[in-house]
């Protein structure tokens, strides 16, 4: 028998406030990290990553924040499905900051064995929500005269 053992199922004893902390720890962890996959795929629209599986999408996103995060400017980085036929080259162009935002420009390459899709996308990092899609500015209506 380990020493502490019977420390650990008493109430109020340190083993139990050492449980706690642990718990409350691993859900302060969840809470940071849960906006580091909220990028939300809707901007991938009519490409060949929607014919990923659900799962292939989560990893998907974790490989593109990954890159976001660490990958310097210019260096590309391919990523593959685990079972859709599907590989994707992930390319940071440059850094920006954009309304107080950290943005950085992005050429995202993606094929399945019958559709390919090519794409600049600029992503976005808010300290709440982490990276996101920066949508494209409305361009004025130019009135005719």
């Amino acid at each position: 028998m380990t020493p502490n053992a019977g420390r650990a199922i008493m109430p109020g004893g340190e083993g139990e406030v050492t449980l706690m902390i642990r718990i409350l720890l691993s859900v302060a962890l969840l809470a940071i990290a849960s906006p580091a996959c909220a990028i939300n795929m809707s901007g991938f629209k009519g490409t060949p990553i929607v014919r990923l599986t659900a799962g292939e999408q989560k990893a998907f996103r974790v490989a593109l924040i990954q890159v976001l995060n660490e990958v310097p400017d210019r260096s590309t980085t391919v990523w593959r499905a685990a079972k859709t036929p599907f590989t994707s080259r992930i390319t940071p162009l440059n850094r920006f900051e954009d309304q107080k935002l950290r943005c950085r420009e992005t050429l995202i390459e993606s094929e399945t064995r019958d559709h390919s899709h090519t794409g600049r996308y600029v992503f976005c990092r808010d300290i709440k929500r982490g990276w996101q899609f920066k949508k494209p500015e409305k361009k004025p209506v130019r009135k005719k005269p």
